[in-house]
């Protein structure tokens, strides 16, 4: 689902289909951990606990599929199923990163900002 998912954003934006991105399933899941519990230069844990995560989203489809490979009808409701899951998890997973990176850089921003003070307001006399 992935792959077509990639090749599919590739079309709109026309670019190559073999063109590189950043937007895998993975690389979001690997991301949005590294925003939300971790800090960026802990790759050495986000990037096996994002295949750990993965690792059931993908699993849980194929072993649906033994079960349903003699059903045309349900193995269509199923894969419908597992791919409106796919699309609204990767959507959901793409806010929360543009979220947490808005407010990391935002609070980044103000720490290395130079503070300015307002003057003092005095009644007009």
């Amino acid at each position: 689902m992935d792959m077509l998912f990639a090749i599919f954003r590739r079309v709109v934006k026309r670019e190559p289909i073999g063109a590189p991105d950043r937007l895998h399933f993975h690389q979001l899941m690997m991301r949005g951990l590294g925003l939300t519990y971790f800090n960026r230069t802990q790759r050495n844990v986000t990037n096996p606990l994002a295949t750990a995560l993965v690792l059931p989203m993908t699993a849980v489809p194929i072993i649906a599929a033994q079960f349903l490979w003699h059903d045309i009808g349900q193995s269509a409701v199923a894969l419908l199923f597992f791919g409106a899951l796919f699309i609204v998890t990767y959507r959901s997973l793409f806010i929360v990163i543009l979220h947490r990176a808005s407010t990391r850089h935002q609070r980044t921003a103000a720490k290395t900002s130079p503070v300015v003070a307002e003057p003092s307001m005095t009644p007009a006399e």
